[in-house]
């Protein structure tokens, strides 16, 4: 089969472009990873070298499912194409081979570098903010700068490529009396003797920073360089700085550039809308070195970048055709996700967003396209009846045949889905909340990778503190990582020192614990090139028992980088069972069995016995509590099964902990008797028979007053996303009122729908009528009497009516910006 076969006439214009700067700018469900996939495929077939090709995307899912997709298409000859994101190639190409460089040295880095999750981050950040001087801390709560503001800003700049240095530089060169006022707010800061309580010296202070912005980023300024302190003892760098250092390099030291340049001729970015600035300049500092300069093949959808508040920058995918004379542009159009309809509506308010490279216009092609069910928009009176509805809609679809995992619900924000998750309980409906708490956010999978760090790492101080605070050791990570400090010890030295003779309960309990952390550790790590051992492992198996199936072949691809021409000829003459072999494997391997063996001894007992006060408190029954543990066990059973087949197909212990690391999106459930909840932001990617869009409310795209054009755009991205999840059915909804954190909202319609509304079907429930007005804001009103109706209502007891429903379909002349007011 010829590699191109499949792809329509774009699809195989893209994929046969080789060389020079390309840019594809690749609608939602045109086949975008098609596409990638058969151009990698198409190039080895060309006799490309495929260790000479790299491909980046943005989660791990992604590129997971994109290497998957290559070696399908390519097979064995594709295997050494490096597909990765670019924190796991950063990792693995840059901060490893030159751990030792004066580079880091000088960065303070003299170990090399080690990943710290996001929870070693986000403790580190909180002792970096606790460590600060009074007055400092006063003027971060007086202006609302908690954890959550100052990392987001700390990444913001750390994505735009700035230091800690860069921002103190930028300080001092803009603001010619940055010490004086310095000394002012910091005199007014430690005046105020609570922060969270309003008075005369916090308002004094608030005007001060609006007069001298700056003061705020001078604060900051203090946090980040004591976070980065922190970071460096213990050898550790979170997921934004690794990629700062690794531009840095490049940039400092052209030889190592030039070495990654010299090794990827061909050169492939995935979402490239969602590029922040540093991303795009370490790749362009490695494509400046290749033999064809700037080879670099680029996909992506203007109308799908919605990564602003992480700083993605459009205007890098937008720009790039006028960076590049000679780039080339093709455009994805043929959509086989959507019908016409859906389609029909995107494309109409498509043409209106900004920032555009091409029209875009999408035309359906799947087998969806000639689907008949236009798109709707239904108001409500409020958000009970309007979840009410969805959930009877939603029943309705599943009792005409519909799975389940094949309705969404998606919502702008995490405040508006609190009804819908009521009445879906009510009704008994099951459902998933993607984007909570993920697979691997759980403590015991968090557990278990730490302690595989500690195994692995001798100086991953950040893990060991974990490990000692969640098992049964007689002292705190803390203390612990206090040790460290003062006595300026590594991890393992340190935790030796707290060993005494004592014969208290807790010094008996962390004699204990080391000695079998030591023990376990010293198993685990019998033989520590574990590369080499499962080499050999898997080359005597084939010895004894030889065969020539795929399948053999696939399980030891690896393998045939070092087998001599005699040893795979006696194999193939008497392999018999490959699979009999390779489960031997998986029963050799010690560092799975210490693992286990260590979190069931020192770990279990204790989250074991905090979780059943938890469940106590929940009143879940003794069935349900021994359900609810088993299915933590079997997360570690899954995250133990990974590590194995990670380590059998050949990678290295390091970077199987690398990678386990760097794991943070969320991992979805393959339930198919479950509905889907999930924000517009988590939908990107995914798509579903039948989507609603909850809550098409200007107040909750739009919640500030003073929003930017550029808040404005980013918002109509995100609608645009969310519309075209949908593949036969797209179903919008709006309440006149809302309960958000307590307090009853009036809405008005978002006014993004004014530009497809001669498009869609809509629908009054409740009693509501409408009408066309110039009216700024929507002017929407309840009686008191009507307040005490919607209170006492049952709407989710679907025996009661939902209310009437009127139709109306506005006339296509009634199509200015106006927005609606409600009469009820």
């Amino acid at each position: 089969m010829g590699m191109l076969d499949g792809l329509n006439e774009r699809q195989r214009l893209a994929a046969q472009h080789i060389d020079g700067p390309a840019l594809v700018n690749a609608g939602p469900g045109t086949g975008k990873t098609k596409l990638v996939t058969h151009r990698v495929a198409h190039l080895v077939k060309n006799n490309l070298d495929p260790r000479s090709i790299l491909a980046l995307t943005f989660t791990n899912a992604a590129a997971e499912e994109m290497r998957t997709r290559v070696h399908d298409v390519g097979g064995e000859s594709c295997y050494p194409v490096v597909v990765g994101t670019f924190h796991s190639f950063v990792l693995r190409y840059i901060l490893k081979p030159y751990a030792k460089h004066d580079f880091f040295k000088t960065a303070g880095y003299p170990n090399g570098v080690l990943t710290l999750d996001e929870d070693n981050a986000t403790k580190l950040l909180d002792e970096a903010i606790k460590s600060q001087e009074l007055p400092v801390r006063n003027l971060l709560d007086a202006l609302g700068y908690k954890r959550k503001q100052i990392s987001s800003k700390l990444s913001i700049n750390r994505a735009r490529g700035l230091t800690v240095m860069d921002m103190a530089r930028t300080i001092m060169a803009n603001y010619s009396d940055v010490n004086e006022t310095w000394a002012k707010a910091m005199s007014l800061a430690a005046s105020i003797e609570h922060p969270e309580e309003h008075s005369r010296e916090k308002d004094d202070l608030k005007l001060l920073v609006n007069q001298q912005p700056y003061l705020i980023d001078g604060a900051i300024n203090k946090v980040w360089r004591s976070y980065n302190e922190l970071c460096q003892e213990v050898d550790g760098v979170d997921f934004d700085e690794m990629l700062v250092m690794a531009d840095q390099l490049l940039k400092a030291d052209p030889r190592v550039a030039r070495s990654l340049g010299s090794r990827f001729d061909y050169i492939m970015l995935d979402e490239f809308q969602d590029t922040n600035p540093v991303q795009y300049s370490m790749i362009c500092s490695i494509a400046s070195k290749q033999r064809n300069p700037f080879n670099i093949f680029c996909v992506g959808d203007a109308r799908q970048s919605i990564y602003k508040f992480r700083a993605s920058d459009l205007t890098i995918m937008t720009n790039y055709p006028k960076q590049f004379e000679d780039c080339k542009v093709i455009d994805l159009i043929e959509n086989y996700r959507s019908s016409n309809h859906i389609i029909t509506t995107a494309n109409t308010f498509g043409v209106t967003m900004a920032e555009q490279i091409t029209d875009g216009v999408l035309e359906a092609k799947g087998a969806n396209a000639s689907d008949p069910n236009p798109v709707e928009l239904h108001h409500f009176r409020n958000d009970r009846t309007e979840a009410a509805w969805m959930v009877t809609k939603a029943q309705e679809l599943i009792n005409q045949g519909q799975a389940p995992s094949g309705i969404y619900f998606l919502y702008r924000n995490k405040g508006l889905f609190r009804e819908l998750e009521s009445a879906l309980s009510a009704q008994g409906l099951g459902f998933q909340i993607i984007g909570n708490i993920s697979f691997w956010e759980t403590r015991e999978v968090k557990d278990i990778t730490a302690l595989l760090r500690v195994f692995a790492r001798r100086q991953d101080a950040m893990a060991m503190a974990r490990v000692i605070d969640n098992s049964n050791s007689g002292m705190t990570g803390a203390n612990f990582r206090k040790v460290m400090h003062e006595k300026a010890l590594p991890a393992w030295a340190a935790l030796e020192s707290r060993v005494t003779g004592g014969k208290s309960e807790r010094a008996q309990s962390l004699k204990e614990f080391v000695s079998a952390l030591k023990e376990h550790r010293e198993r685990a790590l019998v033989d520590a090139d574990w590369e080499k051992w499962l080499q050999s492992s898997a080359v005597r198996m084939f010895m004894e028992t030889g065969d020539t199936e795929d399948q053999a072949r696939q399980y030891l691809a690896e393998i045939l980088r070092i087998a001599t021409p005699e040893e795979l000829d006696r194999y193939r003459a008497t392999f018999t069972d490959p699979n009999e072999g390779y489960r031997s494997i998986h029963d050799e391997l010690p560092l799975v069995k210490e693992l286990r063996s260590f979190w069931h001894g020192y770990m279990a007992p204790l989250l074991k016995a905090q979780e059943s006060k938890s469940w106590e408190k929940k009143g879940l029954s003794e069935q349900e509590q021994d359900e609810a543990w088993g299915r933590r066990q079997n997360n570690i059973n899954i995250v133990l099964e990974h590590i194995t087949r990670t380590l059998e197909s050949g990678v290295a212990l390091d970077d199987v902990v690398s990678e386990l690391t760097l794991r943070t999106e969320n991992a979805t459930e393959n339930d198919r008797d479950s509905v889907r909840l999930l924000t517009m932001h988590a939908s990107k990617g995914l798509e579903a028979d039948h989507v609603f869009l909850l809550g098409v409310e200007q107040e909750n795209f739009l919640r500030s007053e003073d929003y930017s054009t550029e808040d404005l755009a980013e918002e109509g991205r995100i609608f645009y996303v969310a519309m075209t999840r949908a593949k036969k059915q797209l179903y919008m909804t709006t309440a006149a009122s809302r309960l958000i954190n307590g307090e009853f909202r009036q809405n008005s319609e978002l006014t993004f729908l004014d530009t497809i509304k001669p498009l869609l079907k809509i629908v009054n429930h409740d009693g509501l009528t409408e009408q066309n007005t110039n009216s700024d804001p929507a002017d929407i009103q309840l009686k008191d009497e009507d307040w005490i109706a919607l209170l006492d209502s049952t709407s989710s007891n679907q025996d009661q009516p939902l209310g009437k429903q009127s139709e109306i379909v506005p006339k296509v002349e009634d199509t200015s910006r106006k927005r609606r007011t409600y009469h009820i």
